[in-house]
């Protein structure tokens, strides 16, 4: 399915969805790499060189949105894919970091995919086998929301 050399940068916090997106991703043919936190995902993301980053929203002290900000902030890493794994609705997580953030902050784009935790296994790949694909295939996906 997935070409051997496409890697996978999961930012996670929980044991047990580092093991079962480590599992699930590599029973398909993907690499993986993993970080617990903003700092390691941040260090990862320029030694390892991902293709694709999945990020738990849901970590301590807004990490994942932090690191979301971050990546996306930066002009060499704003064109990199990123999946959002969180527990909240998509429109409750958007609008609640609406009210959050300050009125001089930049605006983000929206994640290109956002995925309710748990998350059911045929949707994940669907959605990471679609990222892979080049980006010009994927202008169709491109969400509306801003973060």
């Amino acid at each position: 399915m997935a070409t051997p050399y496409k890697k996978v940068l999961l930012v996670v916090d929980q044991m047990d969805l580092e093991v079962f997106l480590s599992n699930l991703l590599a029973s398909v043919g993907y690499k993986t790499a993993v970080a617990a936190d903003r700092t390691e995902g941040l260090s990862k993301t320029m030694t390892e060189k991902p293709d694709l980053i999945i990020i738990d929203m849901m970590m301590p002290t807004d990490q994942g949105i932090k690191l979301y900000r971050t990546l996306k902030s930066d002009d060499n890493l704003t064109g990199l894919p990123v999946i959002m794994l969180s527990s909240i609705e998509r429109k409750t997580f958007f609008q609640c970091h609406k009210i959050q953030k300050t009125p001089s902050a930049q605006s983000l784009p929206a994640p290109e995919a956002y995925i309710i935790t748990p998350p059911e296994a045929e949707e994940l790949l669907r959605m990471v086998q679609t990222l892979m694909t080049p980006a010009i295939s994927r202008k169709s996906m491109q969400p509306r929301e801003t973060v």
